[in-house]
């Protein structure tokens, strides 16, 4: 049997939840950390020692395939040891990736296309990685740049915004002038991300 010692539950703005579990036919006395989490925000709570070395190549890849994509992590820790979300999410093992692949609505495509047609501006807001949503907006004719065709405004290493489309193969440095953004709307589709937004706001 497997009991609940406690719960941090799923917050949006750090992507992830955990549980303390106690597990009956463990022997050691001791508890277990599990976590789930988006791929790139569990990355750096795991001990890199057990993190595969194509561990981004692989959730990407799903990614761009319009799949959900969870990294699940897991630790022992001493009986009631942890307390906080901190002890909890940290120094963990890297247990793999859940993927999950929702199908469409068989109408969803047809409404999009009517809504269009009809001279309605149709955007989307998710909660999806990025990639998983430029997948959906292209598969429901939001979008039809494809992989080359929609630009992601990415923040790099050094701070830059830069847009950069899916496949990686177009690059053009952010301008906040609104002609310029408005002159490339018109060559490509474009996303931003939440944390992008709030870096711009």
């Amino acid at each position: 049997s497997v009991r609940v010692v406690r719960r941090f539950a799923f917050a949006s703005a750090l992507k992830r939840m955990s549980c303390v579990v106690s597990v009956g036919s463990d022997s050691s006395g001791g508890e277990r950390v599990v976590a789930k989490g988006a791929a790139e925000v569990m990355l750096p709570l795991y001990d890199q020692s057990t993190v595969p070395a194509d561990f981004e190549a692989i959730y990407t890849r799903y990614a761009r395939q319009g799949c959900r994509v969870l990294a699940l992590g897991h630790k022992m820790v001493p009986r009631h040891e942890v307390t906080t979300r901190e002890q909890a999410e940290c120094d963990l093992q890297f247990a793999g990736f859940l993927v999950l692949r929702t199908p469409m609505k068989h109408d969803s495509a047809e409404v999009i296309k009517s809504l269009r047609e009809s001279s309605h501006r149709v955007v989307m807001i998710t909660g999806d990685h990025v990639l998983t949503a430029c997948h959906v907006g292209d598969e429901l004719g939001i979008t039809n740049g494809g992989a080359s065709g929609t630009l992601v405004l990415t923040k790099q290493e050094d701070d830059r915004l830069e847009w950069v489309s899916i496949d990686q193969s177009k690059r053009v440095p952010f301008s906040a002038d609104a002609g310029e953004q408005q002159a490339l709307s018109k060559r490509f589709d474009l996303c931003i991300t939440g944390d992008v937004m709030s870096a711009l706001l």
